[in-house]
């Protein structure tokens, strides 16, 4: 099984984007068969970010509990 690559490291997150940093993030994306419409939400996160075990990358938001990943595709920053 070959690992995932992924474009950020927590450290290179955190370097890049302090607690606080205004992004957008994606619930739902659209294709892959999904009916719905991709969801999306305005936020600012509340925590540096953290590596999951897998080596995904993810960070906590206002108003919102759990991890949400920092991947393009999933977050982007707004600022």
């Amino acid at each position: 099984m070959t690992k995932r690559k992924y474009k950020w490291t927590a450290d290179a997150w955190n370097v890049s984007y302090p607690i606080g940093t205004k992004v957008r993030v994606t619930l739902v994306k659209k294709g892959r068969g999904r009916k719905r419409p991709e969801e999306t939400f305005d936020t600012a996160t509340r925590s540096v970010a953290w590596p999951l075990g897998h080596g995904e990358t993810v960070v906590l938001v206002h108003s919102k509990t759990g991890g949400y990943s920092v991947e393009p595709g999933w977050m982007k920053v707004l600022e």
